[in-house]
């Protein structure tokens, strides 16, 4: 390949990982969902504020509130990062399959996506427990400890990018696969180390998440149910649809539209007959009522 070629695709590639960062930025709204049930408040702005003039109040209150909030972000952020290590490929596929965007080009951005995805829980809920140093008039902690991420985050992520620059998949290389996993690793680190001195300041641990068994188990469960969807969905294209012209191009966009839908209704099913975090049957029942 000459170098015109390798730097066609290097901005090729830049633009599929813009639109992969754009996708990720949508998960911000599941972070919000899950922040707004610490206390019916988000922690964010002036709520933020309001919530650190309670210094001078007994610290299980807040500790309380931040427990309740990693609850909800487990039970929200959870299910996405599952979801995106098994269907991910899929949802790629389905977004940007077409035109320059090749087949062979899917595996390179679902291993980008899927690094970024092994440290959304900990990005998520770091998010929370910086909120609870703000409570607690420190702003300094968490800003050390962010320092400490970025620098752990370009040190790791250069070492992995060269090893992994090494296989490609088409005319893609897997280099930025290693820039995602030193995001990550470096979110988990941030994340301990938030947690740990957050129980300096509070003068005891947090509690263990609860349920937090039945949220992977209702993860994996739905994941396994949207594979099998997806299964079945495949086989009937391959019998029922031509592979190619305009309904072969509908292929992709609608399997992955059903094993979403699929997906995430199951782990919603599962997670109320369980009896853990926000319940469907509830929302339909007030809905019911409304109209």
């Amino acid at each position: 390949m000459n170098t015109d070629d390798r730097n066609f695709d290097a901005v090729r590639f830049s633009v599929y990982l813009f639109r992969v960062n754009e996708l990720g930025r949508n998960l911000g709204s599941i972070k919000n969902i899950a922040l707004r049930n610490i206390g019916g408040e988000e922690l964010d702005g002036v709520s933020r504020w309001e919530l650190s003039r309670q210094r001078l109040a007994a610290p299980e209150v807040l500790k309380a509130k931040i427990e309740k909030a990693l609850g909800s972000i487990y039970f929200w952020v959870m299910p996405s990062t599952i979801g995106f290590l098994v269907f991910g490929g899929t949802i790629i596929a389905g977004i940007y399959q077409r035109g320059e965007f090749l087949s062979t080009d899917v595996p390179v951005v679902y291993g980008v996506l899927a690094a970024y995805s092994l440290g959304l829980i900990a990005s998520s809920a770091s998010r929370v427990l910086s909120t609870g140093f703000y409570a607690l008039r420190d702003s300094k902690t968490p800003a050390r400890v962010a320092y400490i991420r970025v620098i752990l985050s370009l040190s790791i992520g250069f070492l992995l990018m060269f090893p992994f620059d090494e296989m490609q998949s088409g005319n893609l290389h897997y280099g930025p696969v290693g820039l995602a996993l030193g995001t990550s690793v470096a979110a988990w680190v941030e994340y301990w180390m938030l947690r740990y001195h957050l129980k300096s300041n509070l003068g005891s641990s947090l509690s263990k998440i609860k349920d937090l068994a039945r949220i992977f188990s209702g993860s994996c469960m739905a994941a396994i149910i949207g594979y099998v969807v997806q299964v079945f969905v495949k086989m009937g294209f391959n019998d029922l649809m031509p592979n190619e012209g305009f309904f072969g191009s509908l292929e992709q966009p609608i399997t992955a539209a059903i094993v979403i839908l699929s997906f995430g209704l199951s782990y919603l099913i599962l997670m109320d007959l369980f009896g853990v975090g926000w319940s469907i049957s509830r929302w339909l029942r007030t809905l019911k009522e409304v109209s």
